[in-house]
């Protein structure tokens, strides 16, 4: 899997993974699928702090991701 483009993963020519957004000291990560399909959260503490929690759902709605489809584990 290489990076083409900073925060761009590919697999045999195809887009796989885009890091949507990142907080600025990096401890809330959001990644999904070009196609919109599928992405996740990834966070350095077990709790995710109401801001970001914002954050992480404004950057999946202007991306095009369902909200209403949003699971927490």
């Amino acid at each position: 899997m290489l990076a083409e483009k900073p925060g761009r993963f590919d697999l045999e020519g195809m887009p796989v993974w885009w890091v949507l957004w990142a907080d600025a000291d990096y401890r809330t990560l959001v990644i999904g699928t070009p196609s919109g399909r599928m992405g996740f959260v990834l966070n350095r503490d077990a709790a995710l702090p109401a801001d970001r929690v914002k954050a992480v759902r404004d950057v999946l709605n202007f991306n095009g991701y369902h909200l209403d489809q949003l699971t927490e584990f």
